[in-house]
């Protein structure tokens, strides 16, 4: 299953063999309970984050993974290239400073390459994208592929996305973006990647 956040905020559930994942945590660990409720999904626990690059509205909902902390008694696994680990290491220092103070979000950082990795089982391929010149990860888990905040992809990357049952891919607006996939160029994509479903 899959679910996407609102504007204010990237956060996607997936779940695939009992393996719970977000992919980017833009919006708060309480908000993305109260919208996998509504649709009849308990997210009680969580096994892990994945984080596709370092802008606000991707990663502003972390210091929440407190709320899984507290219920699963341990941290929380996230997993972001080594640029991203760094950005969020600064941003949230108080996390990761040497004297904690109580209550803090409690994390464990993984490093991403631009090979496959399994999560509990669950293989995870990381999928290079650019961002304009900002390179970023899509993640392909099972059969769903998602790729957010793209303007570019590599025909080798593509390759790593056929055979998808389900995309998910951005699309900014009408007119051609400096930084995102235009409508027509997310159509045109999704023509040639022929997923069963795609969303945009």
């Amino acid at each position: 299953s899959v679910l996407a956040s609102g504007s204010k905020g990237n956060a996607v559930y997936v779940e695939l063999d009992g393996v719970r994942l977000l992919i980017d945590a833009g919006i708060s660990a309480t908000k993305i309970k109260k919208a996998l409720a509504a649709e009849g999904v308990d997210a009680a626990s969580l096994d892990g984050v994945l984080i596709t690059h370092e802008h606000r509205d991707h990663v502003a909902g972390l210091d929440d993974v407190r709320a899984f902390n507290w219920v699963q008694r341990q941290p929380m696994d996230i997993w972001a290239e080594d640029r991203v680990l760094e950005a969020i290491q600064r941003e949230y220092a108080y996390i990761f400073a040497e004297r904690k103070y109580p209550g803090i979000p409690e994390v464990e950082l993984h490093q991403v390459f631009g090979h496959q990795f399994d999560i509990l089982g669950v293989t995870v391929i990381p999928i290079r994208v650019y961002h304009c010149k900002l390179p970023i990860f899509g993640f392909r888990i099972g059969d769903l592929t998602y790729i957010t905040d793209g303007s570019f992809i590599s025909e080798e990357e593509k390759d790593k996305i056929v055979g998808s049952r389900v995309l998910v891919i951005n699309a900014l607006r009408m007119q051609k973006s400096l930084s995102h996939f235009s409508l027509p160029e997310a159509l045109k994509l999704v023509e040639e990647l022929s997923p069963r479903k795609a969303y945009i």
